[in-house]
């Protein structure tokens, strides 16, 4: 069973549909950190460089995946989704998700799978695209899904469309253990003392490691995004990681940033997964992954 994966950032999708029986032939990123990250773990994939607008040649294939632009779909842009001077860059970035039903109907392929943020479905034309996508002959199903269900350390939640040429689809329900943060912890990397020190930590992070403190916590994270105190335990699954290092680990008296070995494993991804790029490149791919064992559950009912 042989997959193209548009998109494909890191290749999360791909890895997915490798532990489902499925074979990448081809992959298609823009950003050449991701590109040679792609190749690393992928000796023999054809890997191409450019702007998925740009490609006119693909060989056939059983199964598609895409995950189409969604910075500015998603609700972390707040009100600059919807800014008039931001209208051109945004709206360039969402018509990418037309390229979905441009390649289902170039290529024909089996079964297809589309990922994005669960506000894609809010796009004013979401009913046209969708419409769309009803006119190529396929079973649809689509909905949300929590990464943590599907033995991922984290809570991501992220909207999910399956299509099937041959039989109906379902989306994967998921359940079994939830694992935690806590065991993404690389223990051996030390912290810094939260004080004394040469440069203090700002006003706003001490006040989430003292709330944190005070609830009675040792060992704990906090987070540079999201609502409330922004702290939380290691022993549920991780908040969203997001393209930016946002979470700082709290034990005692000491602190510091996550590294990007833990933002792989809180993402599903194995310790021996190649990430190319800086440290900040490489949080950058994480965050913007699919993870693979979600994907791996979603493929394996055409792996069947």
């Amino acid at each position: 069973m042989t997959i193209i994966d548009f998109f494909a950032g890191a290749g999360g999708s791909s890895l997915g549909c490798v532990w489902a029986g499925a074979r990448p032939i081809a992959a298609i990123n823009h950003w050449h950190v991701a590109a040679a990250t792609l190749r690393a773990n992928h000796p023999g994939l054809d890997v191409r460089e450019e702007d998925v607008t740009s490609i006119h040649d693909l060989p056939p294939a059983d199964g598609l995946l895409f995950s189409p632009e969604c910075t500015w779909h998603s609700h972390a842009q707040g009100a600059r989704r919807w800014a008039p001077e931001h209208q051109a860059v945004a709206e360039r970035s969402r018509t990418t998700a037309w390229q979905v039903s441009r390649w289902i109907r170039a290529l024909k392929p089996s079964w297809f799978v589309v990922e994005n943020v669960p506000d894609f479905c809010r796009w004013p034309r979401f009913d046209e695209w969708r419409a769309e996508l009803a006119t190529l002959g396929y079973f649809v199903t689509h909905g949300i899904l929590d990464a943590s269900r599907f033995g991922v350390p984290q809570a991501r939640r992220r909207w999910f469309c399956v299509g099937s040429r041959d039989q109906l689809v379902t989306l994967p329900t998921g359940g079994g253990p939830v694992r935690t943060a806590r065991e993404c912890i690389d223990w051996s990397i030390p912290a810094t003392p939260i004080r004394d020190r040469k440069r203090p930590l700002c006003a706003r992070t001490m006040g989430r490691i003292q709330a944190g403190q005070d609830a009675g916590l040792q060992e704990f994270l906090v987070s540079y995004y999201g609502q409330g105190n922004n702290v939380f335990s290691l022993d549920r699954p991780c908040r969203t990681v997001t393209t930016r290092a946002r979470f700082g680990l709290v034990v005692g008296d000491g602190f510091r940033m996550l590294e990007p070995l833990e933002y792989r494993r809180i993402m599903g991804f194995p310790d021996s997964y190649y990430l190319a790029g800086n440290r900040a490149q490489q949080i950058h791919q994480l965050g913007n992954a699919v993870p693979p064992p979600l994907m791996q559950a979603i493929v394996q009912q055409f792996a069947a």
